[in-house]
């Protein structure tokens, strides 16, 4: 059997309302969300076990930003932005075992991924006295990072106790 799944593995965010609040030097704003696309081939290698394998593209947004903190500069706050983003490959297994007809075990495979980022930086509202150090108010770069996304192991356990219920 030939597969093809799309969906989101990884993905988590916070917004943090106030840029005045505690946590504003921490972070006011942060994303990381995926889309994997995953084509996938399965055998099954005999009435009571199957197994799978695929490959799959991941591609990794992040977002974040931040407030500065300028005070000793006797400035205001300066605001600090990240987006980046990338892409890479990965892969993937499964086994299904079928041992009686109504129950079936389950285990699956994902490989980690480290995700080569490209985006930019930017720091606006720079404080008057380190304008000249950045070339004034506002200052954008390039920026390379990675984010690596863990491997996942899972294992299942389906019951059958009729063909219109399944436990799982």
């Amino acid at each position: 059997v030939v597969g093809l799944g799309v969906f989101s593995p990884f993905g988590i965010g916070g917004r943090y309302w106030s840029k005045r609040g505690l946590t504003r030097y921490l972070s006011t704003e942060s994303t990381i969300s995926t889309i994997s696309v995953n084509p996938t081939l399965a055998w099954q290698v005999t009435p009571k076990l199957s197994v799978g394998l695929g490959v799959y593209y991941l591609h990794s947004l992040n977002t974040a930003e931040k407030m500065v903190d300028q005070s000793m500069f006797g400035a205001g706050d300066g605001k600090f932005s990240l987006d980046a983003d990338g892409g890479e490959w990965g892969y993937n297994l499964g086994i299904l075992m079928t041992p009686f007809e109504k129950l079936s075990l389950g285990f699956a495979f994902r490989s980690k991924v480290s995700v080569d980022q490209e985006g930019d930086a930017e720091l606006k509202n720079i404080a008057p006295a380190l304008q000249p150090s950045f070339g004034g108010s506002k200052y954008k770069t390039h920026v390379d990072t990675t984010v690596d996304l863990p491997e996942i192991v899972s294992f299942g356990i389906a019951y059958r106790p009729t063909t219109k219920l399944t436990l799982g």
